[in-house]
């Protein structure tokens, strides 16, 4: 009997050891051992056989792996180890060897995939996705129908019961294509603040802050707002004779591709001169990208005065202009503009709420954004939440106060702006604030408050924030994004008559959540909400008709409102049709009027009366089974659905949404309601 199994190199300089051995596999673990698959030779050792040496260029295993030894009490010892694809051989009795895939990221979640496998056998192929890389989804046998997400990862288990046999795989191919595509980086904000990114378009550019710096992209090249100045001085000598008498002193400023000019350099030394005819300027300071300019005083006046502009190459410069040619003077208050961490462009101004001071409105130099003078800024009474430009004023907000800027230049001495107290309570959120068209109303600013949704009106007098919030029959789900701290994720977009809302809300039996993680959309003409759509979106963009969401979940850019659901599945119609009685009454029937070509067994149909948030849904069945209408429809061949009893309130308008989910021709010729 064996009792005890050693294994041996071939000279005996290592070894492990085990004992009281008992039939079946035994595991050698060969750690981070170097082996010559070569050269290596290495002896089994049992406490009753001959020592038996295994030629280790016959077999495979990997230098962190394990390999095993199956003993039957004097029989011949056989190795079984990892193959190419680095499984780990697990088993007392038999292999059961298996393979994982790294974790494959497609960029967002796929339209369609498919994962095709080259020569293999005797495995059993498997996949699991994630949206986050965090949380996965089970293992699942890859079949006909592969789970859908951004994260995807394989794994390939030995299906043999021959622990004499080998498995393999050749390859293994993923295809697919994703609702969206990766971006194009341009910039990795390298900031610590760790701020939100704010943005601004003006004059056709890109602004943009994080907390940490302000950027501008022109669609080509970024760059941070601001220029830092020259650090050193030229070098200036008088020569030849003239006219030039007295001390002179020389500055040179920074001038990037907008024009816009830095801070000056420290002066040069002065120079005296006596009768001479011109000025020989060396050591120019350079900045890739940058012109220079260069500036002189007059003689003994401490005054800097334009004298030209160079090139961003030139080094030395020879100055002849006469001082009673010298008129504009220098600027020295071109200081960088302070990071932000909101930014808005209102009359050709840019407005920074500052990083280190959000209680402070900071501005530029009006149509030069690289430039704010550190005395350039409004004081307000608490922390600064949003800034937009609205009805030609410039509308500041913060939790506890809204104010407006009327006027037309933002200075010190020069400043004619007249700033107005329009309520006592604010914006929670900057990207919640949307100008938009409401029905009745007029173009109006709307901003989430702590006490729901509200909206300022043109008219723009003290107090004219609406008191009572539009939002009052839905804002339970803003008292809930309030109350776990996330309002200041809110963002809102408008978009054909509808403003879609996007925030934070879970029940007090779910798990907290910090993302957004639904969509409320309010009609702006029948003034009324919908239900909470199950999308997340950390932000809208409008384009070309369009309207795009940035999913706050798994960072995929979606393309809204083109064959979605509120769940975001894919269907083939969906219509909401209002309809307006101009009294109140009891709806009790309704059934539709559709033409004689539409297929359809996949129909819902949600009732809703008013602004009410409560619906009832109903199916009419297929429409194979509906009722030809006799009378036709306006001398159309249509047909009529079976009668639908939504059990609604009593009310002014009803409306009907109506999807289907066939992918078949479907038209609606006609809604009949019937009143109790």
């Amino acid at each position: 009997m064996a009792a005890w199994m050693r294994l041996l190199d071939k000279n005996n300089e290592w070894q492990i050891a085990y004992s009281d051995i008992e039939a079946g596999w035994v595991e050698f673990d060969f750690g981070m051992v170097e082996i010559d698959k070569n050269n290596g030779m290495f002896e089994v050792a049992t406490g009753s056989a001959t020592p038996v040496f295994l030629d280790m260029s016959r077999i495979n295993p990997y230098t962190d792996g394990y390999a095993y030894l199956r003993t039957s009490f004097g029989a011949e010892p056989i190795m079984q180890a990892g193959c190419d694809l680095k499984c780990k051989i697990n088993t007392h009795y038999g292999l059961n060897s298996y393979w994982v895939s790294e974790v494959y990221d497609l960029g967002s979640t796929p339209g369609s995939i498919s994962i095709e496998f080259g020569d293999e056998y005797g495995v059993k192929k498997y996949v699991r996705v994630s949206s986050d890389k965090t949380t996965w989804g089970e293992w699942v046998e890859i079949g006909d129908v592969i789970p859908k997400a951004r994260y995807i990862q394989l794994k390939v288990v030995s299906a043999l019961t021959d622990i004499n046999e080998q498995w393999y795989l050749e390859s293994a191919t993923i295809e697919y294509e994703t609702g969206g595509t990766y971006p194009n980086k341009i910039k990795d904000l390298d900031g610590t603040a760790k701020q939100k990114v704010r943005f601004d378009t003006w004059r056709g550019k890109c602004y943009f802050c994080d907390g940490n710096k302000n950027y501008v992209y022109d669609g080509e090249n970024i760059r941070t707002l601001g220029i830092e100045p020259p650090t050193q001085a030229p070098t200036v000598t008088a020569t030849g004779e003239g006219d030039f008498s007295g001390k002179y002193k020389y500055k040179i400023t920074f001038v990037n591709t907008d024009g816009h000019e830095s801070n000056p350099s420290p002066a040069s030394e002065a120079v005296t001169a006596s009768n001479n005819s011109k000025f020989e300027l060396s050591g120019i300071p350079t900045k890739e990208g940058h012109k220079r300019r260069i500036y002189r005083t007059k003689k003994d006046i401490d005054v800097y005065y334009y004298i030209n502009e160079i090139d961003e190459d030139d080094t030395t410069y020879e100055d002849t202009k006469a001082d009673d040619l010298l008129v504009l003077e220098m600027e020295e208050d071109n200081d960088i503009p302070p990071a932000g961490k909101i930014l808005c462009f209102h009359k050709n101004y840019l407005f920074i709420v500052p990083a280190d001071d959000d209680t402070k409105l900071r501005y530029c130099k009006v149509t030069n954004p690289d430039a704010s003078p550190k005395n350039f800024y409004k004081q307000l009474p608490g922390k600064i939440s949003s800034i937009k430009s609205y009805s030609d004023q410039l509308i500041v907000s913060g939790e506890l106060f809204t104010v407006a800027y009327s006027g037309n230049i933002f200075h010190t001495t020069l400043d004619d702006t007249v700033q107005r107290e329009i309520s006592n309570t604010g914006a929670l959120s900057h990207e919640g604030v949307v100008e938009c068209l409401m029905s009745g109303v007029g173009v109006v600013l709307v901003m989430p408050t702590v006490e729901g949704y509200k909206y300022l009106t043109p008219g723009l007098h003290e107090f004219s924030l609406i008191q009572r919030p539009f939002s009052y029959e839905v804002n339970e789900y803003f008292e809930r994004c309030i109350k776990a701290g996330l309002a200041g994720n809110i963002c809102a977009v408008e978009h054909e008559n509808v403003l879609y809302i996007a925030l934070t809300y879970y029940d007090e039996t779910e798990n907290e959540k910090t993302k957004n993680n639904y969509i409320l959309p309010y009609s702006l003409l029948t003034k009324k909400w919908y239900d909470l759509w199950d999308i997340p979106a950390s932000g809208f963009q409008k384009l070309k008709g369009q309207l795009l969401c940035g999913s706050s979940m798994e960072g995929i850019i979606y393309e809204m409102l083109r064959g979605n659901d509120d769940a975001g599945k894919d269907i083939s119609f969906m219509a909401e049709i209002p309809v307006n009685l101009g009294h109140r009454m009891k709806f009790r029937k309704m059934r539709l009027v559709v033409g004689k070509e539409s297929v359809t067994d996949a129909l819902t149909v949600k009732h809703q009366v008013d602004t009410s948030s409560k619906t009832t849904q109903t199916t009419p069945g297929p429409v194979s089974e509906w009722n030809p209408d006799i009378l036709g429809h306006f001398g159309m061949v249509t047909m009529k659905s079976k009668v639908m009893y939504p059990k609604l309130k009593t009310g002014n308008y009803y409306i009907a949404r109506v999807e289907d989910k066939s992918k078949s021709p479907f038209s609606i010729y006609a809604i009949e309601v019937e009143e109790g």
